[in-house]
């Protein structure tokens, strides 16, 4: 197990990041069940993300190709260390399996990424994304996040807009009501920006 605890430096909150390599042994795994659950608790409200090879699925549908090859017993104990724990599972997108076995015939979704709300709160848009099959019996897996905030989102102009009857009449009032004294870079950005908000409204 792997723990990497730190801060952002945009605003200076910690966050623990985890990666797990789970053992085959049921009983094994049970005692790392344990180990996390009490590191989940000990960051207290600091976003955590776990991301990690379970060794196990969470749902039946989870393994196609070895008939009856599961354990209600040891899925039931992976679904309370996460439900005692108070972590969510992350949407796996572009792989439905993430562990095929190298003559196809079985797979599993072994793979997972799970959080807690703070995580879910900061980084509302997180994905777990499946890669390509490589040489590795595993997909590579991969964090993606789209809560960046790139500052204000560029104006958007629809050509649709042309045709509203009022669309010449609303430009040219806010265009000749809004004098601005600077050089005429300066002037263009603060009449459009005017332009915009009555276009929005």
């Amino acid at each position: 197990m792997l723990v990497v605890n730190g801060r952002w430096i945009e605003d200076g909150s910690s966050c623990t990041i985890v990666n797990v390599y789970a053992p085959a042994l049921a009983n094994q795994r049970n005692e790392l069940w344990e180990t996390l659950q009490a590191l989940v608790m000990q960051t207290g409200t600091e976003s955590i993300c776990i991301i990690s090879d379970f060794n196990v699925i969470r749902e039946e549908n989870e393994r196609v190709g070895r008939a009856g090859c599961w354990n209600r017993g040891e899925i039931e104990k992976f679904n309370e260390f996460i439900e005692g724990s108070d972590l969510v599972k992350v949407q796996l997108v572009g792989r439905r399996f993430t562990w095929y076995r190298p003559d196809g015939s079985c797979k599993s979704k072994l793979d997972r990424l799970l959080v807690n709300s703070t995580w879910l709160n900061k980084w509302s848009g997180s994905i777990l994304r499946g890669g390509k099959r490589s040489f590795s019996d595993h997909v590579p897996i991969y964090i993606e996040g789209n809560a960046k905030d790139w500052g204000p989102k560029p104006f958007k102009f629809f050509n649709q807009w042309v045709q509203h009857p009022s669309y010449k009449s609303v430009v040219e009032k806010m265009w000749l009501s809004s004098p601005k004294q600077g050089w005429a870079g300066f002037v263009i950005k603060e009449k459009l920006k005017e332009v915009k908000m009555e276009l929005k409204e």
